[in-house]
């Protein structure tokens, strides 16, 4: 889509609580929720691995939740960042705040840089070509 205004927001705020960012910028804007693309790291998701939905549930991460509730519907879009989960129960806190070991790192940066392809083919072409082409 060529000519369409498209806002980059980065939260400042904590993960759990993005709800508030994001219910923010769509008043400023006032865009529609149908139209927002979240970008989300995913500890169930193997390092590296995207994952591009339409909708959908928030499927346990606290700041997809957090979004639901301030927005009031699961009806957005969303890029999830695989991860991985910590060899050690307890640790996902630890996990996803330090640093990665060197091997998840490099996957998890090629999967960023994805992730940005994968937005441009939802904007250009819609959600259904971004899916096809990078799930």
């Amino acid at each position: 889509m060529t000519g369409v205004p498209v806002v980059l927001g980065k939260p400042r705020t904590f993960m759990n609580q993005s709800g508030q960012a994001v219910g923010y910028l769509l008043r400023k804007y006032q865009a529609e929720a149908s139209g927002l693309i979240v970008l989300v790291d995913d500890m169930d998701i193997l390092p590296g691995k995207l994952r591009v939905r339409a909708q959908g549930s928030a499927g346990g991460h606290n700041g997809l939740k957090s979004i639901v509730a301030a927005i009031g519907t699961t009806e957005f879009i969303r890029v999830r960042i695989g991860v991985g989960r910590p060899g050690t129960p307890g640790a996902e806190i630890d996990h996803v705040l330090s640093p990665l070991d060197r091997a998840d790192r490099a996957l998890v940066i090629d999967a960023v840089k994805r992730a940005a392809d994968a937005v441009e083919t939802i904007l250009r072409n819609g959600p259904d070509a971004a899916m096809n082409g990078f799930n």
